[in-house]
This record gives C-alpha cells, structure tokens and sequence, in this order.
C-alpha cells in the first residue's frame, strides 16, 4: 500500500472539474488551472483538517482512491455501502502521509462504521431539535449526500415543510433529517431533478431523465431500496412564496410567465446558472428570478433562451420556427407579444404626401398655430398619469410597461415599427419615442429620430425617463420646440423621474 501526501492523491485522481467543485463548494476560490488549485489546498490544508475538504470530492472519486491503493482487507467488500464520511476516514488513515513527517500519524480512530466520523463529531443540532440524528450508516448516508446541495436547495425543502429555514448548512441538513426520522424515502423525493441528478453524477449513480426514475435510482443505488411505486407522502404546509397571479400586475408580465412556464426546469436552472443567480426554489419562483433579473422584459427574458427552448415555445403555441435564434425570439415577440417584426415596414403612411419642411424661422411674426386632435391630447393626458412600477436599468423595460399601459387603455398599439422604427405607436398615428438617462451624443441621436417621426407622422411624443443633466434636457427641449413648432406640427416632451 502506497503512504501519499494529500496533494499528491488530489492530483492523481481528482479531475479539474472535481478539484474545483471541491473548492468551489468548500469557500475557496475555484479558478484557475488544476496545479494553481492544488497549490491553495497545500498551503491551506493537512492530513488533519483534510476531512471536510475531501468530503466536496465526487463518490465515485473517493472509491477510486480506495480501491487502487489497495487498502486493508475486508474494507472493499464494504466500499458499495461505505459513506463518503467512511471513505474519507479510510483515505486520511491508510493512504495519506502527514504533510510535516514521514510516519503515518496514527492518531485517528480505527475504521468502523458505528463511531461517527471525525469531521462529523463537532456537529450540533440546530437549537430548536432536542438531539442529534443518531449517525447509523443509513442516516450518515443520507447525511453526506444531502450535504452536496447548496444550502438554499435544502432550505427550499424546508419551506415546503413550513420548518425553520435559519442556522448553517451542518444545522439545517440535520433539521431536514430529524423532521423525517432519517427516511431517505421521504426527503429525496423532495429534491428537484436538477439537484438530484448533480447527487447521481457524485455519488456514481446512473443519471435519468425523469424525476421519479432518479429518485428510484438514488434509493437503490445508494441506500439499497428496490424500486418503489409509490412515494411516501411528506407533511406540507401551503405553498410559500409569492403567487405570480398577485406579483405580476400588468398583462405583459402575466403572458412572459405564461410563456416561460412552458420551459422546463432544467432549462430555467441553465438560465440562472449562466447569470449567475441561485437556482434553488420552485418552477414559479425560477421563473420570476428570471423576469426580474432582466426588467421582466420579453425581448430580454427570451434572448436569455437557447434555441432548442424557443423552438419549442414556438411548437407550443403554434408559431412557425425559425433557423436563428434571433428569427426566433423576433418571431415570438411578433406572434405573442404583438411586437413588430424588425424586417416588417409599417405601408400606412405610402400614400401620404411628406409635407415640405418648413423653415423654422419664417420672418412672420405670429406664432405658428399647431394641428392637433382630441386623440393626441388623451394619450398625453393617460402617459402623465402613468407611474413606472419600478426603476429600470435600460429604456427596454420603461418601453415595455408603458406599451402595456397604454394597451390598457384601450389603444392598439405596436413597438419598434414603422418606416422610422417608433419606440411605441399608438393607433397606428400617434408616435411615442422613449429615452432612458440620455446624455450629450444621446440627445443628438433622439433628435434624428424625433425629426423623422415628425416628418412621417405629423405629430410626436418624447418621454425623457429619469434625466441626469437638466441643461442638455432643456437645451433638448429647446430643440424639438423650435423644429416641431417650425414644421407646424404638435409635439409634448414629457419627463418621467
């Protein structure tokens, strides 16, 4: 039997991606390359505080580390059912060297699965249980598992429970046992697929696609259940969290939770993953983690899709599917959403004459009379009504709630459409331009736009949703009074803080 250093056994059979999950799940930065990790492990880490550290390790690791070391006898033919924690002890005791002498410390106590573990003994239950779970191979098991999830995925299970959800992971693993007398066939089928298929690829388990196969799986393969038909049932108290039916309180809102409740779970764990947000929680509550990460708006919420999720959005709502992604979400965003293709061109205004442009100082002295309409003056009236719910942080969002505002109002509306592209346009001849925070070159873009809208609809609206610099935004408004007063056309510049 080889006598190894901790780094050395890490480096001979865990991966990269086991080192940095390791590290990763154990507080310790997890990039870079594999030596640069192990490097932090040597200075960090010894026989003697290794235990927790190895714990983070895959099982099917730690078994490979066992086997070909070629521990003791008698010890192989219990590696199946060995814990992570009984593998560890093994490892720690048999096969590492103590980093700062040649001899095998032999401190640690003898193999046996009936003495808990020594990284496992300075555990303590959370105040509100009366004692620890008693540590059989059954419950330590259930325990090493549980311990690979991230602590929100097993208050999530807790909430369910209507439990405590306070303490450190140790505390409420523990919780969670007790709360089902250490029945692994009550708290697994608690866990989401996502979660328990990450458990299968740790502990060597064979991954399935549905949920029921992978809890079957895991009671078998790793507590040797046969196969069960029918899940116990645990107590649950009411649903926690919001009601989607109460938080989303405008019809855009409503239809992207709709729309996303389509995808699958898995899909949605992806999403969050590559934005770097918890994945914990119900499907509800994945997808509004979603929407409120991106200003709940659909463009944004849907670009966040791979291909294979909008092509079966599509599917589900009977919109043709597209190649690109980016024909994809234009599709859905036309068909859904009532948004306007970018590649469609808005014919109403072909047969209108383009009014000349008049000079803006016409050496007249009376003051240009403006055209206007009852129509005109009810949108200006409904837009300075109107609140934005919240702070956005593009024009996006500011776009999106106002067009559902003003289509609850009644007015048929469209976005990004027409000839100039206008932001929103209402009943097909009022134009709205939106702007976010502009600053200095922003304005002299908007003022193009405005000029072109003005030229094509007679008319335009400017909303200016919180301005930085009140000179530019005077000097703007400025601008666009001269020019829409010039062409004789009604104009309003409204500001939203």
């Amino acid at each position: 039997m080889a006598v190894m250093l901790l780094i050395e056994v890490l480096d001979k059979y865990a991966s990269k991606g086991d080192v940095s999950i390791m590290m990763k799940s154990s507080g310790m930065p997890s990039n870079g390359s594999k030596r640069d990790m192990l490097a932090l492990v040597k200075r960090h880490y010894n026989k003697m505080n290794a235990a927790p550290l190895l714990t983070r390790l895959p099982q099917a690791v730690l078994v490979n580390i066992v086997r070909n070391e070629r521990t003791s006898a008698g010890l192989l033919s219990k590696m199946g059912l060995a814990s992570k924690g009984e593998l560890v002890n093994i490892i720690l005791r048999e096969i590492v060297q103590d980093e700062t002498n040649s001899a095998i410390v032999t401190t640690l106590p003898k193999y046996s699965t009936s003495i808990p573990q020594p990284h496992l003994q300075q555990i303590v239950p959370a105040t509100s249980q009366s004692s620890n779970p008693s540590m059989n191979p059954s419950r330590q098991k259930l325990f090493d598992l549980l311990m690979n999830l991230d602590k929100e995925s097993i208050q999530s299970v807790l909430n369910r429970l209507g439990l405590a959800v306070s303490g450190n992971k140790n505390e409420i693993v523990i919780r969670l046992i007790n709360s089902q007398d250490g029945n692994p066939q009550l708290i697994i089928p608690m866990i989401d697929l996502a979660n328990l298929q990450y458990l299968a690829s740790q502990f060597g388990v064979q991954r399935k696609r549905l949920k029921e196969e992978q809890v079957n799986e895991i009671l078998s393969g790793c507590f040797g259940f046969s196969s069960i038909t029918q899940q116990p049932q645990a107590p649950q108290s009411s649903p926690v969290g919001p009601n989607p039916k109460y938080t989303l309180t405008d019809d855009i809102s409503r239809k992207l939770f709709e729309v996303m409740n389509k995808v699958d779970k898995d899909s949605l764990k992806t999403v969050l993953l590559r934005q770097d947000l918890p994945v914990s929680g119900r499907k509800e509550d994945l997808i509004l983690r979603i929407m409120d990460a991106n200003e709940r708006s659909p463009k944004m919420v849907l670009n966040r899709l791979d291909g294979f999720s909008l092509q079966s959005i599509a599917t589900t709502y009977d919109v043709p599917r597209r190649r690109s992604k980016e024909d994809q979400v234009n599709e859905l965003m036309h068909m859904l959403f009532g948004f306007v293709k970018f590649e469609d061109i808005d014919r109403q205004h072909e047969d209108n004459k383009k009014m000349p442009i008049i000079p803006l100082f016409t050496g007249k002295n009376e003051t240009p009379v403006q055209k206007t309409d009852n129509g005109f003056d009810t949108i200006i009236g409904e837009i300075e009504l109107w609140i934005p719910s919240k702070s956005y942080s593009t024009e996006d969002g500011y776009r999106a709630e106002l067009n559902m505002f003003l289509t609850g109002k009644g007015h048929h509306t469209r976005m990004d459409t027409g000839e100039t592209l206008v932001d929103i346009l209402v009943d097909q001849k009022y134009p709205i331009e939106v702007k976010k925070s502009p600053r200095g070159p922003d304005y002299d873009r908007a003022f193009g736009q405005i000029f072109r809208h003005l030229d094509a609809y007679r008319c335009v609206i400017v909303v200016v949703c919180s301005p930085k610099n009140m000179n530019e935004l005077d000097d703007f408004r400025d601008r666009i009074r001269r020019t829409a007063e010039g062409l004789n056309h009604p104009y309003k510049l409204i500001i939203k803080g």
